[in-house]
């Protein structure tokens, strides 16, 4: 694993910390233009949903409208908002980063001495899937509501333009994550 994300990185940056996450549970579904298709991953052919199936995808599409102004209320509770995956949009720094956590290959934060990379690691190799500066990430927080699981921690990125993202890390070094970026003060 290791060998493979430093593969993907030689010519871009040494990686310090390599902690595998994912988007979490809570995390909305990614819209379909921003979802990556990493060239690492096993091409699958797509089949046609039944009769059914097409049915409920025309039922989700009437659906998301009133589910956009559903969050946009409960994201100014105060109750709700710590447990929201995302601030700042699809466009902004943490958007970019959930949607590129949307691919369906292995997915490792790799925390090097200038920027911040998502590599894929599929059955074809491993490419660099998302990259930001690491004077972008502002600091990183470790949530206190999700610590029921030893394996895995849930960590907030904050990014410069204002924006958050939830992650999912799992591994030995998920800890080690935190203490690459500043952490949140005053909190």
């Amino acid at each position: 694993m290791a060998a493979q994300v430093a593969a993907a990185l030689c010519h871009v940056d040494a990686p310090a910390v390599v902690v595998q996450v994912s988007s979490g549970t809570d995390a909305r579904r990614v819209p379909k233009r921003r979802r990556p298709e990493p060239t690492v991953a096993v091409k699958r052919r797509k089949q046609a949903p039944p009769w059914w199936g097409r049915l409920v995808l025309i039922i989700i599409w009437a659906t998301d409208v009133p589910q956009v102004l559903y969050d946009a209320i409960a994201d100014s509770l105060t109750l709700r908002r710590r447990r929201r995956p995302l601030r700042g949009g699809w466009r902004s720094h943490a958007g970019g980063l959930l949607a590129a956590c949307d691919a369906d290959v292995r997915k490792y934060l790799a925390v090097g001495r200038s920027e911040v990379h998502l590599v894929y690691v599929g059955d074809l190799g491993s490419e660099v899937g998302w990259s930001l500066p690491r004077k972008h990430v502002r600091s990183a927080e470790s949530l206190k509501w999700a610590e029921k699981w030893p394996h895995m921690a849930h960590s907030r990125l904050h990014f410069v333009d204002g924006s958050w993202a939830g992650l999912l890390a799992s591994g030995q070094d998920r800890a080690q994550l935190l203490s690459q970026v500043p952490s949140v003060s005053g909190r």
